[in-house]
């Protein structure tokens, strides 16, 4: 294969992302972010914690989360057990640091943490956390609600229908070891800038003030991180445009050269948006997925139905008669629980339990039973 000439930008002339994108898609690359890394989805609250402690735990605990939740089986709750020693390997820090973090990040209603004890030893057997998923109504209320697992799925917050993510590579998780909390926060805002960016590359056009208002660094802590950044090579910055480098080759990626590197997730754009439904709507799809008459479902309490779609209220080979299963259809709320096998979450993530379907195709479900598409009659050839 003829080596192609590479397109020379002239140093008098300021780059543009237009002319980074012609560069690459002249060279051969494919249009993405990280193509040939192994990333993960990071929520960007993430920034909240300014390259803190806290911050570190949320990446190796997001990164964690995407294996335990692509190997899954069976579309349900994302829970998972980690140990404090485990996490301080991970991140370099201290397994007090890291207690201390999982206690800030639990007050925040970020995880839920729960510390098996065991019977035979009486020592505790290590944290199973359950991540927390904020999502924001249509009434601007936030809410909390646990993340379900996406089989074989590789993006894991857009198959929960989260739009408001970073997306990581997970050579960044060794790399910031040797990186301070504001070097690290600076990092984040970058990535959180190409994530944003939409340009399908690992570069974006921003201010630096744009870029310390993203990190939420003061003046004299962004200055500290950004050359701590630029010193490591971890990002380049000319002309205003911002690129992030591969953490571990500490260059502009290369790693699309690679034939077998397939394309990851794109941030998905979703037309038929959940928060613009309507308590009707989730009385015709909880009618259909449980197969039961829910016209008459109050709008604003939440209603129980027995048996649970989930366990079938059956507890240590017994049937309970007595309902447990409550859903609430009200359009900011949308939930249901079990208070028998614990099961909770979105009425979306029911439907998708349910079906044995993943969130986002639950959601492609409830769009077609709302607007069903419409087949146009065949024309019937008639004889005279």
């Amino acid at each position: 294969m003829a080596n192609r000439k590479q397109v020379v930008v002239p140093k008098d002339r300021p780059f543009v992302i237009e002319v980074l994108q012609a560069q690459e898609e002249y060279s051969g690359k494919p249009v993405g972010l990280w193509i040939g890394h192994s990333r993960f989805q990071c929520p960007s609250f993430v920034l909240d914690y300014a390259g803190g402690s806290p911050a570190r735990v949320v990446l190796s605990l997001y990164d964690r989360a995407q294996g335990h939740s692509y190997s899954s089986k069976h579309i349900g709750t994302l829970t998972f057990k980690v140990r404090a020693e485990t996490l301080a390997e991970r991140t370099g820090l201290t397994v007090a640091q890291v207690y201390r973090s999982q206690v800030i990040l639990e007050r925040d209603n970020r995880l839920y943490r729960r510390q098996p004890l065991s019977k035979a030893s009486r020592t505790f057997l290590g944290n199973e956390v359950t991540l927390l998923l904020p999502q924001r109504t249509k009434q601007g209320q936030l809410v909390n609600n646990p993340i379900s697992t996406a089989p074989k799925k590789p993006g894991l917050l857009s198959e929960n229908g989260m739009r408001d993510y970073i997306v990581i590579p997970q050579d960044t998780l060794p790399a910031i070891k040797q990186v301070s909390r504001h070097g690290l926060a600076v990092l984040l805002a970058a990535m959180e800038a190409i994530t944003k960016a939409g340009t399908g590359t690992e570069s974006a056009r921003i201010t630096k003030p744009e870029l310390r208002h993203i990190s939420g660094l003061g003046l004299v802590a962004f200055r500290k991180g950004f050359r701590e950044c630029l010193s490591q090579k971890l990002l380049a910055f000319s002309d205003n445009v911002l690129t992030v480098h591969d953490p571990h080759k500490r260059r502009p990626t290369q790693r699309w050269r690679n034939r077998r590197a397939e394309l990851f997730h794109q941030r998905k754009k979703f037309a038929f948006d959940l928060n613009e439904r309507t308590a009707d709507d989730y009385r015709s799809l909880l009618t259909k997925v449980l197969n039961t008459d829910c016209s008459d479902i109050p709008e604003d309490d939440w209603h129980r139905i027995w048996p649970c779609p989930l366990c079938l209220n059956e507890q240590n080979g017994k049937i309970t008669k007595r309902p447990t299963f409550a859903v609430h259809i009200e359009p900011s709320v949308a939930g249901f629980h079990c208070y028998l096998c614990g099961a909770k979450g979105k009425l979306i993530q029911l439907a998708a339990q349910v079906l044995g379907i993943s969130t986002s195709d639950a959601i492609e479900y409830f769009r077609l039973l709302l607007n069903p598409p419409v087949q146009e009659p065949e024309e019937v050839a008639v004889q005279i």
